[in-house]
């Protein structure tokens, strides 16, 4: 059984164990009648059965699914119908938003939310819609954002698909997440979907489909259903990155889950419950509270291949830092979500990372005796954002957040460009096979660990770190001398030091700038970090940075933990950025960065739709066109894939192509109105007029609701056969 314990020091300057302690918001609790948990495990069901009617109803089916532990074990502890009333009237006091009003709005939301899962999300079940999944969802999250419903799709069985928006701040939920419910065997109720334990062949009805792999199975359903059918069947949080050309279920589904469940609970202070149940003679309570502080390090740079990246540290204290131990192994388990905004408030990246080190215990006591440092790194392109990192520690479900607003700029062959300048306190060689992996902060074969929270030790040494993209009409011949200096609140110099000069890396390749400055003489004040690079055609670049010179002994260099990348040929950073430049608007920056993708994996069949999409929009037909042939004309092709490639050929000027396409996706597919549609219009290109208008009766005898189809079946009746 693991267990969870803080080491902190002691008088001596030794470790001591505390069993019970939280590593970001923690609740010491005192309760004199200590057997009460345990007890009310054994007989909580037959306490439960003996309860007066209403107030059995009210726990069990009432708040059933808001209420939390301490206040069902306060609840069960109380031996008087006039106690429990007044506990029922405590419990709605402290979720009222409008305290002192009339009314309780979180109440009678409340009531309306059972009211309506009872109605609606119950009919195809002899239970009560409130004990269904849905209802359990829907009581617990309220009415979804929007709703997506298949109620007999080709293939699969019924679907419904539910889209969700919280503020992750209040609610520990993704800004955006799905959930997902489905219809096994076409009877019953609807079962919420869970990618990981029932998989993308739960949802087939066909049973060859079922035994498909899962990516032939994700296919159909982009195909068959839509994309946010098929990201739901593998990811429910759809800004995360997910490749569903490889379709592997995410393991942050679960922590979804977990907190769909906890959602009520967020925000909530039951303590009043503990404090209700001691005045009634009972028990007596206590609680405490103590909140970890984050400090949040973040630079933006290029890779070696021109890409940018932002990098970013989470810091915590060292008396904050918590461990577990298992069979005498030491282990951190934590979640850390990052939430990068842009300037309008919309969700450019939703990811995170779980955290779970193991330590022999000489590394654990190095570990608990330092802060803890978590560094890593993600794809994102040139812009403006606001990023918020949260760590949760699994075992207590609270959390910490820690947010700035960073800026990551862009390469231009008009401009010189400067990264950002990193100042750490330390910068460690790299060795062997470790040396050629990517990681945060890791520059020219060092580990950087950023300055914590800007401080510097008083006679250390400052590491300091930039990269410059030099223009196109720079040669080796040009040189770069790079100098930097500690310069005092009133800008007086402290020291200096200068790097001989050296030849820049031309363009599109980057030039790295490397200084150690010594912090000698400096007093103990914040200070200006100024790092310049002079070119030898005159021009003068520069960064500063605010730093703290601090006493040595009130310095403490982190223990670092470093995210490791998954190695792979760059595939998924290519689309993630083509995403990111499509959600913008950029469609020229999102076409180059999906073809770069789909360079490194040709048989990615999303992206090669994704980027066929773009051209369209574009304008580029024959690419367009190129880009579909091989979904078109291979074995059993889909008909979204032969529709969109005589779509390109047609505008592309192709229109005989076009309409042979068209026919064999008519032929192979169960006729729509898109199909006819794109037959008339190659028809029409071809002036072949009287097949044409045939292929626009079809069509809008599929869809009458067409202008487009009815203008140009208008056209061509002018026109005559």
């Amino acid at each position: 059984m693991k267990r969870m314990v803080s080491l902190s020091k002691s008088d001596d300057g030794r470790r001591s164990v505390a069993c019970v302690a939280a590593f970001l918001l923690f609740a010491c609790l005192s309760i004199t009648a200590d057997a009460l948990a345990s007890q009310q495990q054994a007989l909580e069901p037959q306490v439960v059965a003996e309860l007066p009617p209403p107030h059995q109803q009210w726990l069990e089916q009432i708040v059933g699914y808001i209420i939390s532990p301490l206040e069902r074990e306060a609840f069960l502890v109380l031996t008087s119908n006039e106690l429990r009333d007044g506990f029922i009237n405590a419990f709605w006091r402290s979720r009222d938003p409008t305290p002192g009003t009339v009314r309780n709005e979180r109440r009678e939301e409340h009531q309306e939310r059972i009211a309506y899962a009872n109605r609606y999300l119950g009919t195809e079940t002899p239970r009560p819609g409130w004990r269904t999944d849905r209802g359990r969802v829907y009581i617990k999250l309220g009415p979804p954002a929007d709703k997506l419903t298949y109620p007999d799709p080709r293939s699969f069985y019924p679907i419904e698909l539910w889209f969700y928006r919280s503020d992750p701040g209040t609610s520990g939920l993704p800004p955006f997440f799905y959930v997902m419910f489905f219809r096994p065997f076409q009877a019953g109720e609807f079962k919420m979907y869970d990618p990981i334990t029932d998989g993308p062949g739960a949802l087939a009805k066909d049973f060859m489909l079922e035994m498909a792999d899962a990516r032939e199975i994700v296919d159909r359903l982009l195909t068959g259903i839509g994309h946010e059918v098929a990201l739901a069947s593998i990811n429910l949080i759809p800004t995360e990155r997910t490749n569903l050309n490889r379709p592997r279920p995410s393991a942050r589904n679960n922590f979804l889950f977990a907190a769909i469940e906890e959602a009520p609970l967020k925000g909530l202070n039951d303590s009043y419950a503990r404090e209700f149940v001691a005045n009634s003679g009972d028990v007596e309570a206590r609680v405490v509270f103590d909140i970890i502080p984050l400090q949040l390090s973040t630079a933006a740079f290029w890779d070696e291949r021109g890409l940018p990246y932002l990098h970013y540290g989470v810091e915590v204290p060292q008396e904050k830092v918590l461990i577990g131990e298992y069979e005498s192994e030491f282990y951190l388990s934590l979640d850390l979500t990052v939430d990068i905004t842009d300037p309008r408030g919309q969700t450019v990246i939703y990811g995170g990372d779980d955290i779970e080190e193991y330590f022999d215990e000489t590394r654990a006591a190095r570990v608990v005796q330092a802060p803890l440092a978590y560094y890593d790194r993600v794809e994102l392109v040139p812009g403006f954002y606001r990023i918020a990192v949260t760590l949760t520690n699994r075992i207590t479900d609270d959390s910490a957040v820690a947010e700035t607003r960073v800026s990551v700029p862009n390469v231009s062959d008009d401009n010189i460009m400067l990264s950002d300048l990193l100042v750490a306190s330390s910068a460690t060689p790299v060795i062997g096979a470790e040396a050629a992996e990517r990681r945060a902060f890791r520059f020219g074969g060092e580990q950087f660990t950023p300055a914590p929270q800007g401080r510097l030790p008083v006679n250390g040494t400052a590491e300091l770190f930039m990269q410059m993209a030099a223009t196109p009409d720079l040669g080796t011949d040009t040189t770069v001398e790079v100098s930097a200096a500690l310069l005092t609140e009133q800008g007086t110099e402290v020291s200096t030091t200068r790097v001989a000069p050296t030849s820049i890396v031309p363009a599109p390749e980057l030039t790295p700038l490397r200084v150690s400055l010594s912090l000698a003489g400096a007093d103990e004040a914040p200070h200006t970090i100024r790092m310049v690079a002079l070119l030898s055609n005159g021009q003068r670049l520069l960064r500063d940075a605010r730093v703290e010179i601090v006493p040595a002994a009130v310095f403490e260099l982190p223990e670092v933990l470093v995210a490791r990348e998954d190695a792979g040929d760059g595939t998924s950073e290519y689309q993630l950025r083509g995403w990111q430049h499509l959600r913008k608007g950029e469609l020229r920056a999102a076409e180059a960065y999906f073809s770069g993708g789909l360079e490194r994996d040709p048989e990615n069949i999303p992206l090669r739709r994704t980027l066929a999409s773009i051209e369209m929009n574009l304008g580029e037909y024959v690419a367009a066109a190129a880009i579909m042939s091989p979904l078109a004309q291979r074995r059993g092709a889909m008909g979204f894939d032969l529709l969109v490639y005589s779509q390109a050929l047609r505008k592309a000027g192709a229109p005989t192509e076009a309409a042979a396409v068209a026919r064999t996706l008519l032929q192979a597919n169960r006729p729509t109105a898109p199909a006819y549609q794109a037959l008339a219009e190659a028809l029409a290109d071809l002036g072949s007029n009287a097949e044409a208008i045939a292929a626009c009766e079809l069509s809008l005898a599929l869809d009458p609701d067409q202008p487009e189809v009815r203008e140009l079946l208008t056209r061509l009746r002018e026109l005559g056969v």
